[in-house]
């Protein structure tokens, strides 16, 4: 998300100002993340780190900072004085537990005051949720003799707001994203309140960024060392939020060691469907990556899907192999799909003609290549030697392409767990399609000889499909190559459904439409197709690439 800036955190407490606790990325002599190891026999060293830029760490993330660096930021965020800023982003209690926005200079208008055009901070627009922790906070999360006790009630934080700072040059407020990205914020803050309540965690965090400005760096209490441990003190937790929102749209967090939270952009009206029996499910990234993400209390099942799921293999028959319900494997299936770590699509099966998708550059030096050869060295259990052939980019894509079935692909491969790993790698990456059948229903080019001589036109029939979907003559032309009215709904429902609806007639969609007009297996789904091949003359074939 190239828009955001950064995240700020601001919090009130009993009889005194709001104020901006922590916000990231820090600017010129802003917050730093500080550790267990600062204290004043590192100042002498933290000195020397300052006048030479910002300290990096292995994760990439700035190190350790002197009073000077905590104290120097009490100044502005993100050009906006520090004390203006954290009154403008927690309003008044009766506006607190809903989305907020708020846009300064409004996008391109230039005002005579551009106040840190210097740090590109002249446009902008914050997105939040600024939170009422009374009002957020449920009953239940109470819990007596914890969260009370532990702290002072002069330092229980009274309302918060985890604020995102967007270029508003970059982005419209009413777009998807920055739409949708108070729900970071809210998400976050539920997760904060329910911590408050059990262990005071907020309100000892605020109290401890507090400190380190106003006192020093030795009264603080903060043995989290966020780079070496599992517990994110509230300064990291904001930083590795804003990092993972702005890289990949989303981000797991741990509270305090224990409370696990995602937050994402992506918007949770459009949640995808939940697929049928008869779809798969494509993983989008390395297995192995998924699994190691996956929260500490995600539940077994998860974790069993995401080791047997693929292109290959259909919701139905995973009912059967992990004797799970249908229902659990369309939610776990709607989450990795919403969270973009799988997608849905039709099952590849052995009769499945597939294609690489057009335009796609498959020459030595294409990103198509290199991606595969990155993927071969992470994924090779042994050296690739005359034991362990492996075919090469250029012998994939000889392999894949000329709409060959994939029974026939397969005999390319040296092995059928290799000739496995390959298609699945090519459909997450999506750069194969399948060649789909289709028909087009064209009245136009009927032949006389092909037609019945039945007269009469079933009357539901007819109230059914005319003249909502189909003229009088195009119904009559229907019943006239149909033997009965059996037939002749079938062939109805086809022309609508299927060749003027633009669906597969080699799919799951097609079978399930053959076998609701079974009876007693005499006649459906094998005569459906028997059926459409005797009226080509209206019903033409074609092929067409689809995922």
């Amino acid at each position: 998300m190239d828009a955001l800036l950064g995240a700020a955190f601001v919090a009130q407490r009993p009889s005194q100002q709001p104020e901006v606790v922590f916000h990231w990325p820090p600017e010129d002599g802003g917050f730093e993340l500080v550790d267990a190891g600062s204290g004043p026999a590192s100042s002498a060293a933290e000195g020397e780190k300052r006048s030479a830029g910002p300290a990096q760490d292995g994760s990439g993330m700035p190190g350790s900072s002197s009073m000077e660096d905590l104290t120097a930021q009490m100044g502005e965020c993100f050009g906006v004085p520090a004390m203006i800023f954290a009154k403008l982003m927690l309003p008044d209690e009766e506006i607190c537990n809903r989305p907020s926005y708020l846009e300064m200079d409004a996008g391109q208008r230039e005002t005579s005051h551009a106040h840190d055009r210097a740090h590109h901070n002249d446009h902008l627009l914050f997105v939040s949720f600024p939170c009422n922790v009374s009002e957020f906070s449920r009953p239940e999360m109470q819990l007596p003799g914890q969260g009370e006790a532990t702290v002072d009630k002069h330092d229980r934080v009274q309302r918060f707001n985890v604020v995102h700072v967007l270029d508003s040059r970059k982005i419209c407020r009413l777009e998807k994203h920055a739409s949708t990205l108070w729900q970071v914020s809210a998400h976050l803050s539920r997760a904060l309140v329910s911590e408050e309540a059990r262990v005071g965690y907020l309100s000892k965090e605020v109290r401890r960024l507090t400190c380190a400005r106003h006192e020093n760096l030795e009264s603080m209490s903060m043995s989290l060392d966020w780079q070496q441990s599992n517990v994110l003190g509230l300064d990291a937790l904001i930083a590795d939020m804003y990092e993972g929102v702005k890289q990949q749209g989303y981000r797991s967090l741990t509270i305090n060691g224990s409370l696990f939270c995602q937050v994402c952009i992506f918007p949770k009206d459009e949640a995808p469907s939940p697929p049928d029996a008869a779809q798969a499910l494509a993983i989008t990234c390395g297995r192995d990556a998924l699994l190691a993400e996956l929260p500490l209390d995600a539940a077994d099942i998860v974790r069993r899907i995401i080791g047997t799921v693929g292109p290959t293999v259909s919701l139905g028959e995973l009912v059967v192999r992990l004797a799970l319900p249908l229902s659990t494997l369309q939610k776990v299936a709607q989450h990795l799909v919403f969270w973009k770590k799988a997608r849905v699509v039709d099952v590849f099966k052995d009769q499945t003609r597939v294609a690489f998708v057009s335009g796609l550059d498959t020459g030595a030096e294409s990103a198509a290549s290199k991606s595969f050869l990155e993927w071969r060295a992470r994924t090779s259990a042994a050296p690739i030697n005359l034991k362990n052939p492996e075919l090469t980019f250029s012998e994939v894509v000889a392999a894949f392409s000329g709409g060959r079935k994939l029974h026939e692909v397969q005999e390319f491969f040296p092995s059928m767990s290799d000739f496995q790993k390959v298609l699945e790698w090519l459909v997450a990456q999506g750069l194969l399609v399948q060649l789909a059948r289709y028909c087009h229903f064209l009245p136009s080019r009927a032949k006389l000889e092909s037609s019945h001589s039945r007269r009469e036109v079933n009357a539901h029939i007819r109230m059914r499909f005319v003249p909502q979907h189909l003229k009088e003559s195009e119904l009559l032309l229907l019943g006239s190559r149909a033997t009965d009215d059996h037939q002749h709904l079938f062939l109805c429902k086809f022309a609508v459904d299927f060749a003027r609806g633009h669906r597969r007639t080699d799919g799951s969609d097609f079978a399930a439409l053959a076998r609701s007009f079974e009876r007693g297996g005499l006649f459906w789904p094998d005569q459906a197709s028997r059926l459409l091949e005797a009226n080509k003359d209206i019903f033409v074939p074609y092929v067409c690439r689809c995922r």
